[in-house]
């Protein structure tokens, strides 16, 4: 049987490996229907990531649908690996639902602005204009 630290290190990982594929598939599916002049799905898989994190979490806290396991596989590791744009909007909603005014301004701003400056930046220390 596998020590607790490692079962909850495996259950992000089969999760993550799921949700990775999906995103792929999503990416695939999208391009061949819609061609790939717009990232189509990278925005799907954003959005579906969104929605499904908000509904995991709203379950699990008010019918305490998921154990703390299926938790760690299905939003951790799967919508973790689908999007992390989803972990970023769940953690910038609970922070204003905790009544933060300025966290989620915060939140929102450094990840936007601070995420395209350093993919700017990494692109030009690669070696791209």
């Amino acid at each position: 049987m596998l020590q607790p630290a490692l079962k909850k290190i495996a259950l992000v990982m089969c999760g993550g490996s799921l949700g990775a594929a999906s995103r792929y598939g999503i990416g695939l599916l999208s391009a061949r229907a819609w061609g790939p002049q717009f990232p189509w799905g990278t925005l799907l898989a954003n959005l579906i990531g969104c929605f499904f994190i908000g509904l995991l979490f709203a379950l699990a806290d008010r019918v305490r649908l998921l154990t703390p396991d299926m938790r760690l596989l299905l939003i951790t590791g799967y919508l973790g690996a689908l999007t992390t744009f989803s972990s970023f909007s769940l953690e910038t909603v609970n922070a204003g639902r905790a009544g933060l005014a300025l966290e989620p301004l915060a939140n929102i701003l450094v990840n936007n602005i601070g995420g395209l400056a350093l993919t700017v930046i990494g692109m030009r220390l690669g070696g791209l204009k």
